[in-house]
């Protein structure tokens, strides 16, 4: 039961950890996928 307990706080830890890894890596590809669009629009409104 105990030894259960702490594989349990362990996986939440791990779980936590990756989740916000994930998170941050998933915001980081946004930014840049937006900041590409914004680029592709100045783009255009440069060569009109």
């Amino acid at each position: 039961m105990v030894w259960d307990h702490a594989l349990g706080g362990w996986l939440t830890g791990k779980g936590l950890y990756m989740v916000e890894s994930l998170g941050l890596f998933f915001l980081g590809l946004v930014l840049l996928f937006t900041s590409g669009l914004c680029h592709r629009k100045v783009k255009r409104l440069m060569q009109n």
